[in-house]
């Protein structure tokens, strides 16, 4: 069953997407950017050519890291 994803950092942007039965992640960005990536062993590693993102599901929290070590946090819902 495919979950939706609602994340925020530290300044309020909303990131929101998806996750899918076969752990693929789609996600969209206020500035309207598509990330895209997988959960492999509840770890994130998300990818586009300006954005990079990683972290960990720990139950249905999402923590989440750029490379300049912006922090976003959300939950599966």
């Amino acid at each position: 069953m495919t979950q939706n994803i609602e994340l925020w950092d530290d300044n309020a942007n909303h990131i929101w997407g998806v996750l899918t039965d076969d752990n693929q992640v789609e996600l969209t960005a206020n500035d309207g950017d598509i990330i895209k990536g997988e959960l492999h062993n509840n770890k994130f590693d998300l990818n586009t050519p300006s954005h990079h993102l990683w972290g960990f599901l720990s139950g249905d929290k999402i923590e989440l890291w750029d490379d300049h070590l912006h922090h976003l946090s959300g939950e599966l819902t």
